[in-house]
């Protein structure tokens, strides 16, 4: 009951809204990365092709849903043979734009659909009670891992109270408690702690996490001890595994159990956001008429219930503005149907029972516009990162190993120019509401602003392997011009040599010991070759490759072949014109 004071002064209790009908969809974007190699080996292609022989193994629980329109179908999907559609189907596939269904539906090099069947309810504690009845016990409607070619993965799993299949203190209710609800939810998307309470005699808990939660579903497939957060051991767990070099957030203990084991091929999870998975939620009421402005801000934010706002009433000036979607809320006249988008959350309320096919445009058209939402999202932070660690591995090194960086790099322009033509929309169907809908989401999640981000340093960093490459051609230019000096002035000075215009023969010239000449040539030739490579050992210090000669380098270095051709020749000359004549 909450109490109400009229505009009179009088009060009365107003019951709260009790919800009937509750839905929950959790999407949980994460990267596959190589286990060894580094980020600038990446390939996107190879990585999902060793991921899905993963999946593909006949020992493994997810099969793959080849009819991807038949993503939310029910239990028993697994033996589904009909080729045949249902009307719901039919409905979400021409929401869309065709571009859009090729990517959704049609195209099987862009996207792969795994499923688990063996896994039925989850049971939920908000207090730490092994031996006791869970909170509430939800209905796994589906556990799906749907995974893209540009090594980017979402995790989706749905979850459906009914008070049938409930073991829990309400089973075989009307509904479920508005404030139940809102805990459940708030507390179910985190898949690992998002900080700790510490105190002198207490060992550090958990925050913002359930007290335990356990996976039922087929015995022998489905991990039968659940996952305690309260335990006074969850610390050092955590600790354990957050540690090395490259320290990254822990994968949520009660979901690794149920995700295949990437070791296998030699592949490891990269966590892409924060803690909080983004959730769907549907909510049909009994009265949603009778939610409060808080109750509004709450759901809408994902916390807790509570009787007052969780944040400054200058804050959430605009929060109706920017946030609800009101082409059916008018309580006044008989429109129920509210939907609140944060980005991290959608909200969907309506009077249950009304609008009857509301619960599977959820399902269906809405929880699409949330996939590719998230992995745009994902896919461009996953560019975002791989850009910075080369070019980090670039700075590094200062610059030595160019060609290595340039590969890299052009790996990276390729992946960013398929997203751009292959993967990104600005609008997926032609639906009034759809465009709306889509378009606050993606204005919340801030895609567009983070396209525009990683574009520009795409374009930077084609800038830079642009100018590699000229570099690259330009000394491969002067090299070519320095080989063709050298080899014209020794052509040159060969065959002047050989023309005897100088000396007709030892006999007739005046030179003398002609060996000591050569000997003379000889050690000036070296002598010039040394202090070359003295110079260049004194302008290069601490350098450890070398560096192509100028035209300083080429001058002198051109005097060292005249006269090493010179010595070569008054050494020896008369041996070698004997050897040719005969």
């Amino acid at each position: 009951m909450e109490v109400t004071k009229g505009a009179d002064g009088a009060c009365w209790a107003v019951p709260r809204p009790v919800v009937e009908d509750f839905r929950l969809i959790l999407t949980w974007p994460l990267a596959l990365r190589d286990r060894v190699a580094p980020m600038g080996a990446f390939d996107g292609g190879k990585i999902h092709k060793r991921f899905l022989a993963l999946l593909n193994q006949p020992d493994s629980p997810w099969r793959r849903q080849d009819n991807r329109l038949k993503h939310a179908r029910g239990r028993g999907w697994e033996g589904d043979t009909d080729p045949r559609h249902t009307p719901e189907e039919y409905a979400e596939y021409v929401y869309f734009y065709p571009f859009v269904q090729k990517f959704l539906y049609d195209s099987p090099q862009s996207m792969a659909i795994h499923r688990r069947g063996d896994v039925t309810h989850v049971d939920l504690w908000l207090a730490d009670g092994k031996d006791t009845a869970p909170t509430a016990r939800l209905v796994v409607d589906r556990l799906a891992i749907h995974s893209f070619r540009t090594g980017d993965v979402v995790v989706v799993t749905e979850l459906r109270w009914d008070p049938a299949e409930d073991i829990g203190p309400h089973a075989g209710a009307a509904g479920l408690p508005l404030a139940l609800v809102m805990e459940l939810t708030e507390r179910v998307r985190h898949v690992y702690p998002p900080f700790f309470y510490t105190s002198k005699d207490k060992p550090p808990a958990a925050a913002q996490t359930l007290a335990r939660m356990t996976w039922q579903g087929v015995p022998g497939t489905v991990p039968a001890e659940g996952i305690s957060f309260t335990s006074d051991g969850v610390w050092e767990r955590i600790q354990g595994r957050f540690q090395g070099d490259r320290r990254q957030a822990p994968i949520g203990e009660q979901w690794l159990p149920l995700l295949p084991d990437l070791s296998q091929k030699n592949l490891v999870w990269h966590q892409i956001q924060d803690d909080r998975m983004t959730c769907l939620t549907f909510l049909g009421l009994d009265h949603p008429e009778r939610l409060t402005e808080v109750d509004w801000v709450r759901l809408g934010n994902v916390d807790e219930a509570g009787k007052e706002l969780p944040y400054g009433r200058a804050f959430l000036e605009d929060f109706v503005e920017k946030s609800c979607y009101d082409r059916f809320w008018d309580p006044e006249v008989g429109f129920t149907t509210r939907y609140v988008c944060m980005g991290f959350s959608f909200v969907v309320v309506t009077k249950n029972g009304q609008l009857p096919f509301l619960a599977e445009h959820f399902r269906r058209h809405y929880f699409q516009m949330a996939l590719v939402s998230q992995f745009q999202l994902s896919a461009l932070h996953n560019i975002s990162d791989r850009l910075t660690d080369v070019i980090g591995e670039y700075a590094e090194d200062g610059g030595v190993n160019r060609a290595e960086t340039r590969r890299p790099l052009d790996r990276i322009l390729q992946s960013m120019l398929e997203f751009t033509h292959v993967f990104w929309f600005t609008e997926i169907t032609n639906q009034i509401q759809g465009r709306e809908l889509f378009d606050l989401w993606r204005k919340h999640l801030g895609i567009e602003r983070l396209h525009a981000q990683v574009s520009a340093e795409v374009r930077e960093a084609k800038a830079f392997v642009d100018r590699l490459q000229d570099e690259r051609i330009a000394g491969a230019a002067e090299r070519f011009n320095w080989i063709a000096t050298l080899v014209a002035v020794l052509g040159v000075t060969v065959g002047f040599l050989g023309m005897n215009i100088i000396v007709p023969s030892r006999e007739a010239s005046n030179w003398g010991d002609w060996p000591a000449w050569g000997a003379g040539a000889f050690v000036l030739a070296g002598a010039l070759f040394v202090a070359i490579v003295m110079h260049w050992g004194l302008s290069w210090r601490g350098r450890s490759q070398w560096c192509w000669p100028g035209g300083w380098y080429s001058g002198f270095l051109v005097l060292v072949a005249v006269f090493f051709c010179l010595g070569c020749w008054l050494t020896v000359g008369d041996g070698i014109a004997e050897w040719f004549a005969r």
